[in-house]
């Protein structure tokens, strides 16, 4: 069977509004092809990315919990699309903590899970142990295409998780990610400055 799959590319710069109006127009575009994609992906904390600078109250502005205005426009954008969505990854709130949580919405609209990244990536650098705590669990669901899993960017460095999730069944996996610019991914840190 084939499956098609669409991924969003955006940077989340900026305030939060700016970079939600940017996704939705990139979605509004999703909406010309035909047929339209049977899975849509957008990338870990589109709406907005944590500053080091940022502290518990700047999160907790910007944060939402599972049932609020984001996963609305998730809701509608998959009715509208008739696709699923792997919504990126945004700032959860939840008992008090947050959360880096990637949600996934059916065709119909209907929140189907949520992960929340389990290994935080923390260096010398930045840590996003910050501004997140780790989710705990590995999710793996059945849609009528197979069966998916799903990851968030440092997670992908874990393979006891994809291991997890391969012999649950997963024929999918999804990995909503976001590298910072300028960041040597081998190293796992800054670029060295050439000069």
């Amino acid at each position: 069977m084939e499956i098609r799959v669409a991924a969003i590319q955006m940077g989340a710069v900026g305030p939060k509004d700016e970079n939600v109006r940017k996704a939705k127009a990139m979605l509004d575009s999703l909406g010309t092809l035909h047929p339209c994609p049977h899975f849509i992906c957008l990338p870990e904390m589109f709406s907005y990315l944590p500053d080091p600078e940022d502290d518990f109250e700047a999160i907790d502005r910007v944060a939402e919990e599972i049932d609020g205005p984001l996963s609305d426009m998730f809701s509608e954008y998959a009715r509208k699309l008739k696709s699923y969505i792997v919504a990126g990854s945004q700032i959860e709130k939840r008992n008090g903590k947050h959360y880096n949580t990637s949600l996934l919405f059916e065709p119909n609209g209907n929140l189907l899970t949520g992960y929340s990244k389990t290994h935080l990536f923390d260096t010398p650098d930045y840590k996003e142990s910050w501004f997140f705590a780790p989710g705990d669990r590995s999710i793996v669901v059945d849609t009528e295409y197979c069966k998916i899993g799903m990851i968030i960017c440092y997670d992908i460095r874990f393979p006891e998780l994809l291991r997890t999730l391969t012999l649950r069944g997963t024929e999918l996996i999804f990995l909503s990610s976001s590298i910072p610019y300028g960041w040597d991914v081998s190293r796992g840190g800054p670029l060295a400055d050439p000069h």
